[in-house]
């Protein structure tokens, strides 16, 4: 008897308030990762390529997810040996899905170890192409020479480009030669 009437307690002891349930089964919206002052190496086939440090990291899961990167973001380009062969500064990347494009934004500065520097508000990096692309207003330095433009199609090393709407010095080599 005195188990029958333990068992019945149990039994109604045991029921679950629905709303409480639901709660938890609803999806938050917040990003399934967080880090604040993330360093974070690249590689390819064991050789680290880049190194990207950031002052905040989220990730986020679905179609419209991927990776945003703000707070202030360093990528530095490595070559194989290790040695640096480029660099960049933004204020954000955002990293669309799984993908290897990256929407880089805010005060971006990429420079090649060539001597090459790109300036412009914001630009897309293909990764998997080693292309970037922008829409933007953007300053170029190559040598001394400084080329303003909206609108860019380059190499990811900016040995090759194409540059819209052009402004800007260039020095004419046929000024400089002695007759």
């Amino acid at each position: 008897m005195l188990f029958g009437l333990f068992a019945m307690w149990l039994l109604g002891a045991c029921s679950n308030d629905r709303s409480a349930v639901q709660a938890l089964n609803q999806s938050l919206d917040a990003p399934t990762m967080e880090q604040f002052d993330a360093v974070i190496s690249y590689s390819d086939s064991g050789v680290v390529t880049m190194r990207l440090e950031a002052g905040h990291l989220t990730k986020e899961e679905g179609e419209q997810g991927g990776q945003l990167f703000d707070q202030g973001v360093k990528v530095t380009l490595l070559n194989n040996d290790g040695s640096i062969r480029g660099g960049i500064l933004a204020s954000t990347i955002r990293q669309i899905g799984e993908s290897e494009t990256w929407v880089l934004s805010g005060d971006v500065h990429m420079t090649h170890h060539s001597g090459r520097a790109l300036m412009t508000d914001s630009l897309t990096w293909h990764r998997d192409a080693a292309r970037i692309t922008s829409q933007s207003a953007l300053r170029l330095i190559d040598g001394d020479e400084e080329i303003r433009g909206i609108g860019l199609e380059a190499r990811e090393d900016l040995s090759q480009y194409t540059i819209f709407a052009v402004s800007g010095e260039l020095n004419n080599p046929m000024e400089n030669t002695k007759e």
